[in-house]
Parts: C-alpha cells; structure tokens; sequence
C-alpha cells in the first residue's frame, strides 16, 4: 500500500500506516523556551501514548522542539499522532497558565526510515541532541530511548 500524501501549509505529510517514522515539531515563535515543567509534562504526554497506538522507541523534548522516533502499529497514521501528542500537549501545557495556546508552531516533520541503519542513526541524533547543542551537559532527564531499534544487517 503506497503512502498518501498530505499538504497542509508548506510541508508534504506521507500518512504513513505501518513502518517507522522520525517526527519533529517546535515550539511556537511567540513562545520563550519550555521550562523544565513544561517538558515534563510533554514528556509525559507522549510517553502516556497507548501501546497499541505504536512502539515508542526514542525521544527528546528539548526546550524548543521534540523529536520521537516510533513505530507505527496500524491503528494511528504518523499524522494522527503528531496532532494527537501536540494537541494534548498543548492543552496541557496551557493548564500550567504560562504560555497560552498556540503552544506548537502549526506544521511537523515526518521522516519515515527506510532500513534498520536509519532507524539506528535516526536513535543516536536524538539521544545526542542534547550534548550538540550543550556540550558541557552531563545528564539530560528528557530524553528516553524505550525500545532497542533493529540492528543494521552487517554484509
């Protein structure tokens, strides 16, 4: 079954149904950084994530962005997650009566992964991304790397 695409805005979205998919979305520009709460409930937000939705198998909430690489079950499309954990995600950030919605800037980005050395690669970034961008970081409590991604095949 080939994926469906969808434009809202700028960026094309596959629909994608099955597979593994790199999701990114970020902070709205009116907004200043996600303080530790407000990643914390982020966090949590995704991390509540139904299994049978889909296999969760790394994140990271930066104060700015939020990646998360899963693997699609079959009862959610990658797009339907992203407006799912943004939607939540928003509402309950809100709660916290510090940023007022829109929380998220309106667009993502997904990336679906093509073979296990991807999904592998695609696994390092996220954990890395928050050493990249503070190097002198020593521990980073919003990152999660739940699940062990295939084994690229060696020839």
């Amino acid at each position: 079954m080939s994926p469906r695409f969808r434009h809202r805005r700028h960026l094309p979205h596959q629909d994608l149904q099955s597979g593994c998919v790199f999701l990114t979305w970020r902070l709205h520009r009116s907004h200043a950084r996600l303080s530790p709460t407000e990643r914390d409930v982020a966090l949590d937000v995704i991390i509540r994530t139904p299994p049978e939705w889909c296999e969760l198998l790394t994140l990271v909430v930066m104060d700015d962005h939020i990646h998360v690489l899963v693997r699609l079950t079959g009862a959610k499309t990658s797009r339907q997650l992203a407006q799912a954990w943004k939607s939540i995600g928003s509402r309950e950030i809100a709660l916290l009566g510090w940023k007022r919605p829109p929380i998220w800037q309106a667009e993502y980005f997904d990336r679906p992964m093509k073979d296990a050395g991807q999904i592998e690669a695609c696994a390092r970034y996220i954990v890395a991304n928050p050493h990249e961008r503070w190097p002198d970081l020593h521990e980073y409590r919003w990152v999660r790397a739940l699940r062990r991604p295939p084994q690229a095949r060696r020839p």
